[in-house]
């Protein structure tokens, strides 16, 4: 259970450094899996993508504290 959570914690952590490195990238991404969306990125999604970026930096540090406290 240990490995899995250290190996999502790894993967939270690089997928939110990614995340933070381009926003048109992550637009490609939601508009491959959303067909709603609009083929122009908008003005607000750069604000959404850093939410998007720092959350997931955000779940994999606190995941440190969690695998510290069961450990």
């Amino acid at each position: 259970m240990a490995v899995f959570l250290v190996i999502l914690m790894i993967a939270l952590i690089i997928g939110g450094i990614v995340v933070l490195g381009s926003a048109e990238r992550t637009w490609q991404i939601k508009k491959f899996i959303d067909n709603n969306a609009p083929s122009y990125m908008p003005e607000y999604w750069e604000m959404t993508n850093r939410s998007i970026g720092v959350g997931m930096i955000s779940a994999g540090l606190l995941l440190i504290f969690v695998i510290g406290l069961v450990r």
